[in-house]
This record gives structure tokens, sequence and C-alpha cells, in this order.
């Protein structure tokens, strides 16, 4: 299960501004979203939930799978689980103590 309270430090110490959360989240509660379904649950234009998701999936908090839905091919997009955000949160504060 993911704790909201570790999501925001985890979200701080990668570089990720605090609007991303939401997105995260409903992501998280979804368990798999296609960009046209987040947008429509935001309320939000697709093009602004294309860039949440392109920096999420930067950062390596989400994973894509291409889908057939209502007979086209969609990417959906899913969370990593929580294991795999503390590693990298201990990664970059490793990198940080070995930087300076």
């Amino acid at each position: 299960m993911f704790h909201e309270e570790g999501l925001k430090l985890a979200f701080k110490i990668l570089g990720l501004p605090p609007y991303l959360l939401k997105s995260f989240y409903i992501i998280i509660e979804r368990g798999e979203v296609t960009i046209k379904e987040l947008a429509e649950h935001l309320g939000v234009s697709i093009r602004t939930v294309y860039n949440h998701i392109s920096k999420l999936m930067s950062h390596g908090l989400l994973t894509r799978k291409p889908v057939e839905k209502d007979g086209r091919l969609v990417y959906v997009y899913s969370p990593v689980s929580m294991d795999e955000i503390k590693n990298m949160v201990k990664a970059r504060v490793q990198e940080v103590f070995e930087s300076g």
C-alpha cells in the first residue's frame, strides 16, 4: 500500500513537483489508466496529462503497456511498487551524500 506522507517526501527527494502527486494518486487508486481516462478524471486537457505522465515515466514511477480498448490500441499506465520507489529514494539520497 502507498503511504501519502511517504510519497510526498519521495517526490521532494526525487525532485518532482507536488502537482504531479494528484495524478499519481489517481493512478495508484485505479491501478492503471489511459491518458484520456486520467484527463477526464482530473478535468484537464489530454496535453496536460501527457506532460504529467511523461514526467512520471522519466523518473521511473510508471510502467506502460499497450492494450486494446474499444477496438483501438492504447497505452495504459500503472504505478511501480512502493519498494521500487523506496529504492529510487535511497539511491538519490546516497548520490547526494557521495557527491558532496
